[in-house]
């Protein structure tokens, strides 16, 4: 394998890695946000 291919090949990867981490992230903090608001309506809700 070329030094080229080996170098565009770990790009990719990293790039593709990166995205992952984006959405993983994206998602974690949407799942919070609605956690939050959750509570927060069950919290008006009680008082």
């Amino acid at each position: 394998m070329t030094p080229a291919v080996a170098s565009r090949l770990a790009r990719r990867s990293f790039t593709h890695d990166l995205r992952r981490g984006l959405s993983d992230g994206v998602a974690t903090a949407t799942q919070e946000s609605f956690r939050i608001k959750f509570v927060v309506r069950f919290m008006l809700r009680i008082i």
